[in-house]
């Protein structure tokens, strides 16, 4: 058998026996020292001392640099002394380098186990004779160590303390200071102190997990709750360090104390461990944590998105009770701006705002966004030495404020009446008992366990204002509006295409009632068939999600509202019952409509006397209403080029008779077969 062979041999029986024996207590030369790494400690602990020399046997090596460690075990609770282990992979590294700093750190893999080490101090010695370098004698401390064939090291290993109570937040005392006050979700509320507090004789839970969108309210709510409990508060982007083994550290020493954890943004911490090595090890080390804690008390977390959780985390026996905190409701809106304005009572006067009003104005807002409306106008008012704050103050805060879980879409509710758009009245009407009905009446739905559409499909010639009617649709309504145009969601990226439509439907659900308005949604939901690929991938998953925002209650509505010029492009399964379950056809103006068309977009100018719509209506027949806008604005631009002060008839006649006509017999043609193929 070879030496190395029995080296080996020896090292794992060692490491063997060290890992089946209890943990030693540190004796006092082992003691860690209480100042921080970056410290200089002095004197210097009497090391466990290896030597090595690059330089050849017959040169005389220059005076050993001494280079002390500190090392610590991020997935152990219970410390080792691996201080004779560490002597091999620790020069194997510094073999590799040229120069060596304190501050440096690394990790290393001894008998299996991560350790991680870092460099504290450099010292050499003078030459003089006196105590050794160990012992604290005469020398200097280097700030850089060049690490030459004629280097001569000697290292010291110390077993890192515990991280000292004083660098974790404190558990919250008892009795404790009042926290901020918290209003609505009497429900949730309700549940999550029954878990929290449970009854005699009823066994105490393991871990919650409490998720949301940010601004919701989970931390205040979950403090609120805990405010009469010693609990210890962790927030969990505090635990980040560049070290390597700090967060690890930290994080055992929180669990180490009998108190209940309340670990905020969890996701840091708690991310699938694919991601990236400092992701795996905190991951890690909380399951870990978790699994070994089996007696303690609750460990309590937060988070916006549950499914950015490794699902290791989700199971029984870690955090297995799970609850969502969405948007507040009305009533809880009501309570949560009831709150805002007596806060802001002292500074401004808030008795003449209606706060019904504004909660029925703030669908799909968290407590945060409420909040910042209403710190907006209240300090606007103040600025403004109003008297007191006004409702109309604070709706025109919120017009400008839109929710902040769907900042990142083209969400706003639209500010666009029916009396914008000319005629249509059958079209108007049609739109109106989908939507607006079921909205102003949920109660008879809910009587006749009826659920209202879900799904509206637009179609008819291009310019005739489909859009816009969507538009108004949500104005009138007073719904969120996230536009989509469907080009937009495609991707060369496998995957990426279904993600984001995933997202837009989730960020719908969050500010529910909410219109989600597809623009040439031919382009996205084409007939399936014709070789596969992005297009029908993309398609099922709309098909899946218009699947998922079916409901009764019609206060949490998401309402996909398409448009398209070409519906026998499109695939049977969208346009089936209990999808899109209204087809409806938006045809040219007629003459009253039309007319109508004119007298909109001539408003606001300076008009002739003789100007007649009648006359202009029979003049524009075949144009669709976008034309005739444009119609408006070319009988504008003739005005300005004479030099008239006025629109006169025959401007306007001009402009109609300029134009060219986009929609014709055949295509009125189709439109009406398509029509009544699907009456029949």
């Amino acid at each position: 058998m070879s030496a190395r062979t029995q080296k080996a041999k020896r090292k794992k029986a060692a490491a063997k026996a060290l890992l089946s024996s209890p943990a030693t207590p540190l004796t006092p030369s082992d003691a860690p020292s209480p100042s921080s790494p970056a410290t200089p400690i002095t004197p210097l602990p009497k090391p466990t001392s290896f030597s090595f020399s690059k330089s050849p046997s017959s040169a005389a090596p220059s005076p050993p640099a001494l280079l002390l460690f500190r090392y610590s075990l991020p997935s152990l609770p219970a410390p080792l002394p691996l201080s004779p282990l560490l002597k091999s992979p620790t020069l194997a590294l510094l073999r590799s380098r040229t120069e060596v700093s304190p501050g440096y750190a690394a990790r290393l893999v001894v008998a299996g186990l991560p350790v991680d080490i870092e460099l504290l101090s450099i010292y050499r010695p003078s030459p003089a004779e006196g105590p050794s370098p160990a012992e604290g004698g005469p020398g200097e401390r280097l700030e850089r160590l060049d690490i030459t064939q004629r280097t001569s090291l000697e290292l010291s290993f110390e077993l890192a303390a515990p991280q000292s109570p004083s660098s974790l937040p404190s558990p919250n005392p008892s009795p404790a200071p009042a926290p901020a006050p918290f209003f609505g979700y009497a429900a949730l509320r309700s549940s999550l102190s029954s878990l929290l507090h449970p009854p005699p004789g009823a066994p105490p839970v393991d871990g919650l997990l409490l998720s949301g969108p940010p601004g919701v309210g989970k931390t205040s709510l979950l403090l609120s709750l805990l405010s009469s409990t010693p609990h210890l508060p962790l927030d969990c982007t505090e635990l980040l360090s560049p070290v390597a083994g700090h967060a690890e550290r930290r994080l055992s020493a929180a669990f180490s104390q009998p108190l209940p954890v309340l670990l905020d943004n969890l996701s840091v911490i708690g991310a699938e461990r694919a991601s990236s090595p400092s992701t795996r090890r905190l991951t890690s080390t909380l399951l870990a944590l978790l699994d070994s804690c089996s007696d303690r008390p609750p460990v309590i977390g937060a988070c916006k998105d549950a499914s950015l959780l490794d699902v290791a985390l989700r199971r029984p026996g870690r955090f297995s009770h799970e609850l969502a905190m969405g948007p507040p409701e009305e009533a809880d809106r009501l309570l949560i701006v009831e709150g805002v304005l007596a806060s802001f009572q002292s500074a401004v006067g808030t008795a003449g705002v209606d706060a019904a009003a504004v909660a029925g104005a703030t669908r799909g807002y968290v407590a945060a966004d409420i909040a910042s409306c209403v710190r907006s106008a209240a300090a606007s008012a103040v600025l403004a030495a109003a008297p007191s704050l006004t409702t109309d103050a604070v709706l025109r805060t919120l017009s400008l404020t839109p929710p902040s879980a769907l900042r990142d879409l083209a969400v706003t509710i639209p500010s666009l009446p029916w009396s914008s758009i000319g005629g249509m009245h059958a079209t108007k009407a049609s739109l109106q008992s989908a939507i607006t009905h079921t909205l102003t009446h949920p109660d008879v739905y809910l009587r006749y366990s009826v659920s209202p559409p879900n799904g509206i499909l637009l179609y008819g010639p291009p310019g005739c204002s489909k859009t816009l009617m969507a538009k108004a649709l949500c104005s009138e309504t007073a719904m969120n509006f996230i536009a989509v145009k469907g080009p937009e969601l495609l991707s060369k990226y496998l995957g990426q295409s279904e993600t984001k439509l995933a997202g837009i439907f989730k960020k719908a659900r969050q500010a529910a009632p909410c219109v989600v308005f597809f623009d040439e949604v031919d382009s996205v939901a084409a007939k399936r068939g014709g070789g596969g690929g992005a297009g029908d991938r993309l398609l099922a998953q709309l098909l899946t999600e218009l699947d998922g925002v079916r409901g009764r209650d019609p206060k949490k509505r998401v309402v996909v509202v398409a448009a398209t010029n070409r519906p026998d492009l499109l695939d049977p399964a969208l346009v089936r019952p209990g999808r899109i379950d209204r087809m409806v056809y938006v045809s040219p103006p007629d003459a009253e409509s039309r007319a109508s068309i004119w007298e909109i977009g001539l408003r606001g100018k300076a008009i002739a006397a003789d100007v007649d719509y009648e006359r202009l209506a029979a003049a524009s027949e075949g144009c669709s209403g976008a034309e005739i806008v444009g119609c408006c604005r070319d009988a504008a631009i003739r005005c300005i080029v004479e030099g008239a002060e006025e629109i006169g008839m025959r401007h306007c006649e001009e402009a109609a008779g300029a134009v060219e006509r986009m929609i014709t017999g055949d295509m009125i043609d189709f439109y009406e077969r398509f029509r009544d193929g699907r009456e029949k």
